[in-house]
Order: C-alpha cells, then sequence, then structure tokens
C-alpha cells in the first residue's frame, strides 16, 4: 500500500497541475524583463538610436575627454567642433578670473558675465539632474584653468526605449500578460484535453453494446488519479466475471439438478396415480372414495408443480420453446377456456365469461398463450377458490386485445418485483409476457383480484 501510494504521489494530477501554475508565475516574472533587455541591447549595443537622441553617460565622458586635454587657447575652437556634432547643445566656458566666455546658443542675458564663487556654486547646484542636461569639465589636467559647460534638452536624451516604454507601456504590459495569459490557457487546455481524452475511453468501457453483461477492462497507461480508477474499474470487472462464472456454473447445477429432480418424480407420481386408481375399485365406503380422490388431487398438484419447475428452470434458461406465429385469439380463448369449464364447474365456481365475437389476429406462441392462461386458472382454483366466482372478459379496441380474469377471493399481496406475486405460476406467468410483449397488471384486494392482459391486435386482419 505505501509502494502504491507512493507511485500516486510521484505522478498526481495535482502535481502536474501545480508544475503548469509554476510555469504561468515564471512567465510572468520573465515575460516583461525578457521584453525590455531586449530592447535596451538592440538600441544600445546595435545602434538602434534616432537622430539627435544621445545618452547622459556618454556625452559627459565625451566632455571630459576633451576638456582634459585642451589648452585655454584652444577652447573656443574645440566649443566650435563639438557644436558641429551637437548642433542642438548650449556651450560656454568660464576662465580662472570667473569671466563667462564664448557662449554658443546661449540665451543672452542668462548668465553674469562674471561669475563668483557663490554663483559657480548655485548653478552647479541646481543644473543638477536638472533640465536641460549639463555637464561641467575642467579645463586641462592641472583643473587652474577654469571650466567649460555642455547643455542640452533632456528630450534629446531620452532613448528609444524609454519613451516607448512611457507611451506605450499598456501595450507592452498588455502584450506580456496575454503571451503570459495565452500560454497558460494553451497549457491548461492541453492538460484538460488529455484528461477528458482519458475519462471519455473510460466512459466509454463502461457503456456497454446491447446484450453485453459485463464491460471489458481498459488498459492502464499511467498511474495517476486516473489510472488508480481504471485500475478500480478493471478490479471490479474481473471480479464481476468471476462472480457471473461462479453463478453460471451455480445455475447449471441448479437447472440440473431440477431436471434430474423432475425426472425422478413423475416415475413414483404416475405409479401412484396408477395405485390410486386401483384401489378405486377395492374402496367401497363414501368416506374411502373421498380420501382416494384427495389423494388424487395432491398428486395432480405435485404433478403441476413440477411441470412448473421444469418449465421455469427453461424459461429462465431460454431454452422453453417459442414459436411465435399469427394466431385468431377469440376461438383460441373460447377453446382454453372450453377445456377449464368442467373443473371450474365441478369447483362449485360461478363462470362469467364476457368474449367478443370479433376475430382478433396478434402474433404469439398459442402454446405460450394457453400456458400464461392455465395457470391464471390454476393459481384462482388454488388461491381464490373461497369466492367460487372466475369471470373472463375479452375485448377489443383500436390496435390493443384485452383480456381480463377476476375472482373473488381474498385477493394477493402486492409485490413490486418483477414476478408480481409469490408462487412459480406467477412467475411463469411473469417471464412469458414479458417475452411474448404483452402487458401484464394486478389489481387485488380483499374482495378480489383482477388480471389484465393487453396486447397488440394485427390491424388488417382485425
Amino acid at each position: 500500500m505505501k509502494k502504491q501510494k507512493k507511485k500516486q504521489t510521484s505522478s498526481s494530477l495535482l502535481r502536474r497541475y501545480i508544475l503548469i501554475l509554476l510555469i504561468g508565475i515564471t512567465l510572468f516574472q520573465i515575460t516583461l524583463p525578457l521584453l525590455f533587455v531586449v530592447f535596451e541591447v538592440g538600441f544600445n549595443q546595435f545602434g538602434w538610436t534616432e537622430p539627435n537622441h544621445y545618452r547622459g553617460d556618454k556625452l559627459e565622458a565625451m566632455w571630459h575627454e576633451q576638456a582634459e586635454d585642451l589648452s585655454v587657447e584652444e577652447v573656443p575652437q574645440a566649443l566650435e567642433e563639438v557644436h558641429k556634432n551637437y548642433p542642438n547643445a548650449s556651450l560656454f566656458w568660464i576662465d580662472q578670473q570667473g569671466r563667462f566666455k564664448d557662449p554658443i546658443q546661449v540665451e543672452e542675458g542668462l548668465y553674469p558675465e562674471v561669475w563668483s564663487v557663490p554663483q559657480t556654486v548655485e548653478f552647479m547646484k541646481e543644473s543638477f539632474d536638472g533640465d536641460p542636461f549639463t555637464t561641467v569639465a575642467y579645463i586641462g589636467s592641472t583643473k587652474m584653468d577654469g571650466f567649460m559647460v555642455f547643455q542640452i534638452s533632456r528630450e534629446y536624451l531620452d532613448s528609444p526605449l524609454s519613451r516607448v516604454e512611457s507611451e506605450y507601456r499598456f501595450w507592452f504590459t498588455g502584450i506580456g500578460l496575454g503571451s503570459i495569459f495565452l500560454t497558460f490557457l494553451i497549457l491548461s487546455l492541453l492538460f484538460f484535453l488529455r484528461l477528458r481524452r482519458r475519462l471519455i475511453h473510460l466512459q466509454q468501457a463502461m457503456t456497454m453494446d446491447e446484450g453485453a453483461m459485463i464491460p471489458n477492462p481498459v488498459e492502464v497507461k499511467k498511474r495517476d488519479e486516473i489510472g488508480l480508477l481504471e485500475e478500480s474499474f478493471n478490479n471490479m470487472v474481473y471480479k464481476l466475471k468471476e462472480s457471473q462464472r461462479n453463478e453460471q456454473e451455480e445455475e447449471s447445477l441448479r437447472r440440473d439438478l431440477i431436471a434430474n429432480l423432475s425426472h425422478d418424480l413423475r416415475t413414483p407420481l404416475t405409479t401412484l396415480r396408477g395405485q390410486i386408481y386401483g384401489l378405486q375399485k377395492e374402496v367401497t365406503t363414501e368416506k374411502g372414495n373421498q380420501l382416494i380422490a384427495l389423494a388424487d388431487g395432491k398428486i395432480t398438484f405435485l404433478g403441476e408443480l413440477i411441470e412448473n419447475l421444469q418449465s421455469y428452470t427453461l424459461l429462465s434458461a431460454h431454452r422453453f420453446p417459442h414459436h411465435p406465429k399469427e394466431i385468431e385469439l377469440t376461438a383460441l380463448t373460447r377453446q382454453s377456456l372450453a377445456s377449464w369449464y368442467d373443473t371450474l364447474e365441478n369447483e362449485g365456481f360461478q363462470i362469467d365469461i364476457h368474449v367478443t365475437d370479433h376475430p382478433m389476429y396478434t402474433t404469439l406462441d398459442p402454446t405460450w398463450f394457453q400456458r400464461i392462461l392455465d395457470n391464471v386458472i390454476q393459481n384462482v382454483l388454488r388461491h381464490a377458490s373461497e369466492g367460487k366466482y372466475i369471470q373472463f372478459t375479452l375485448a377489443h379496441s383500436d390496435n390493443y386485445g384485452h383480456l381480463s380474469v377476476a375472482d373473488h377471493g381474498k385477493g394477493m399481496e402486492q409485490n413490486s418485483s418483477s414476478t408480481k406475486g409469490s408462487g412459480i405460476g406467477l412467475t411463469i406467468i411473469s417471464l412469458m409476457t414479458q417475452k411474448s410483449d404483452i402487458a401484464w397488471e394486478i389489481e387485488s384486494s380483499p374482495s378480489g383480484t383482477i388480471q389484465h392482459f393487453t396486447f397488440h391486435v394485427n390491424e388488417k386482419r382485425s
């Protein structure tokens, strides 16, 4: 059990779905930064820049490099050369006496002609991280010849990536999140489609073909929750098949036992009937004749039980001969009732027969129909004899024929099972009516019982 549980955990569906969630979270964490890194590398390493847009760190490095190798005399010329490369920049320099000199593209009157130390410090403070971008470099290596100033509007310092990020931040975010969601959706869809395919396969295995009693086992491919469910299903199938084999063996033994028992009982019953028939000539008293008649009735009853038992065995094994054909039901019913008339009359029954004169043609096995009617009458004789009344009604309506048998007995206990009552005779009626497509219903009360039989009538012939 521990080993099986370990295998289940290692390939758990939950673990796989958690893995999908982790992939989604990981993609969320790396997709947006990765996009910006790709753009940054593209713009900065491969020169994907636009004209007149510069990087502040490069400008600052360039300005310091220019100033470090200059002498005071070379400064004006150097400023002119820088202005050619950076036409949007403002340039000027302050000499060692603090004089404002050689301004290029500087608004007039913006700065004093002579700078004091406080003014210089204030300029530095205001220029730090301000707009325009300002970088200051000492002239020469001694740092005693003054300094020169490079200024340019910060709009020229915004990299394309920064501007794209600020202007299209929503789109970048949407694309990133959309990519993550789409990836997660595809992975989840593939995950659940595989689960659905396996569950449908299992459902199809559980859906048996018509006539099949037990489904076939399924192939177990994975040791996850569905795989364990498939294993449980297979174990159930194997147990059902084993149970079916045992049941079939028991049923075969039971049928053989009933067949042998019926055969073994017929011989002594026949012998007893012959001996009782011989005794009738020897007995002269009325009491003796009554006892002989009672014994003969019991032998007849046992013979009927044996016959019913054998019929039930054959019916349940689907071996009872069944040959349906078109018959005329009105005449067959009259013929069957006539064979029972004397018996019912001798038992003191009031017989009430209402059989239509209208011919009714239906498709039935005539032997089965007579057997059904015989069992109904036998059941009335055994269990409703105290009422001394039996009524037969055969009627026709639309495409159906209706046969009812009523008695005034004490009634039979209602039963919700398919046999519709106790007794092997009623069980035989149930099996035969089902096989013959005859609807059978029982209405029973303490004042009597009515059995209804409804069957299809061939419209063309009727």
